[in-house]
């Protein structure tokens, strides 16, 4: 078993990778699908001084509390 750490586009969300879950867990991995702040279901909590350094600090917050052996992103184009 693997443990997935996976970050989502501009202007998307951790729902992103919500087909990717199952798949995962039919090999018996784990994936983490953390949203940033201010994005998805965490709108509500944007502000002008959000920045891409925020949402770093989103990743890196989740990556503290998994011990993720592979990691990937995307670009939400």
């Amino acid at each position: 078993m693997a443990t997935f750490l996976v970050a989502h586009g501009a202007w998307s969300a951790g729902w992103a990778w919500k087909k990717m879950r199952p798949l995962m867990a039919a090999r018996q991995h784990q994936l983490f699908a953390p949203t940033c702040t201010g994005l998805g279901e965490r709108a509500h909590l944007a502000h002008r001084d959000l920045n891409l350094e925020s949402h770093i600090a989103d990743v890196f917050a989740t990556k503290k509390d998994v011990d993720a052996q592979h990691k990937a992103g995307h670009d939400g184009v």
